[in-house]
């Protein structure tokens, strides 16, 4: 069901060894996550975006008709579900996933760093990352700190079969000269799917309930959108704002799906408050900090722009290949534009 967490998900698929590239806050759901492209747990390894794992769908089309859809059945719906975001030109009721080996062993090494060393670590983490063959999750979290001091979190993630196949891994980002100046570390630690996911939620914001404003960009320059990133974090409007760089392999994005941009790194600013006071504060701060980033931008996350101030931007979250052939698709589904579509193009 679209609206199933991806933590139940995890939780259903462990009795049968099995897991998938679910998001990392366990609340959620898979339906708008997926169709969005699914930028998850393990997703690099795990099939490059989440949606490519993507095997069928039952969807309600504009007509009211419930069709279902894979590979045979409406092949062009079910390139279409695989990333088009609010693009899908249908309601899905149910999604037909195909499930991963649950890894035997899940181990994480964590580095805290003064936020003035982000952009130099990076740099490193693009480097290291190059490697394809290595199933390890690599992030950077800029925030405020323990002490309200902002600071650069970089979490390393290995999924593998045994505890010396994790611990190689790591290995290379403990001899990271960042490693070595990290202001604290806990290297190699037995962590599980699970915990993942439960350290996703941050307790300060009620149970997830605060208002966020939400932009990012693809980049394959890291280590200079980070540092601009850097800047604004430092003097964000609340301080529950932080960003998010996820650092991709550099694999080549699977074919046969509207899921059709990324890039190395994933940069994600995520403008976070309680207060309804702080709207304009906050979305100000977001936005200003998004157009620091545009000189690095190759491309944009269909699920994660801020498409009311930039609405031209939902072209780049796909090939102009993709982009057109999604225009042909919603017009055969859906000629009268019963859906919505993309806000701001129709």
């Amino acid at each position: 069901q679209p609206a199933l967490w991806g933590s139940r998900l995890i939780e259903r698929a462990a009795p049968m060894g099995l897991a998938f590239p679910v998001a990392h806050c366990a609340q959620v759901g898979l339906g708008g996550y997926l169709i969005g492209g699914g930028l998850g747990l393990n997703h690099d390894a795990w099939g490059h975006m989440a949606c490519f794992s993507i095997r069928g769908a039952d969807v309600v089309t504009a007509r009211g008709e419930l069709i279902s859809v894979d590979a045979k059945r409406h092949p062009d719906l079910y390139w279409a579900v695989r990333g088009a975001g609010q693009g899908f030109p249908g309601i899905v009721t149910k999604l037909h996933l195909a499930l991963q080996p649950r890894p035997r062993q899940v181990q994480s090494s964590v580095y805290v760093l003064p936020l003035a060393q982000a952009a130099a670590a990076a740099a490193s983490l693009q480097e290291i990352t190059a490697d394809r063959r290595t199933a390890v999750e690599v992030r950077m979290l800029l925030a405020q700190g323990a002490d309200a001091q902002p600071a650069a979190i970089v979490s390393v993630n290995a999924f593998a079969a045994t505890a010396d196949e994790a611990r190689a891994s790591l290995a290379p980002f403990a001899s990271s000269e960042f490693a070595k100046e990290a202001l604290s570390k806990t290297e190699a630690q037995p962590s599980s799917l699970e915990q993942l996911l439960m350290e996703g939620v941050n307790p300060t914001l009620r149970d997830g309930l605060a208002s966020y404003a939400v932009d990012s960009i693809w980049t394959a320059r890291a280590d200079e959108a980070v540092a601009a990133a850097a800047e604004h974090i430092a003097r964000a409007a609340s301080p529950l704002t932080h960003a998010v760089i996820a650092f991709k392999s550099g694999r080549v994005v699977p074919g046969g799906a509207a899921c059709s941009r990324t890039d190395r790194a994933f940069v994600g600013l995520y403008s976070a408050w309680l207060e309804p006071e702080g709207d304009a504060a906050n979305l100000n701060w977001l936005r200003a900090a998004s157009q620091s980033l545009q000189p690095f931008a190759s491309g944009y996350y269909i699920n994660e722009i801020d498409i009311e101030a930039a609405p031209q931007r939902a072209l780049d979250c796909f090939s102009a290949r993709a982009w057109r052939r999604l225009a042909d698709v919603r017009h055969h589904y859906d000629p009268d534009r019963v859906l919505l579509g993309f806000s701001g193009l129709g």
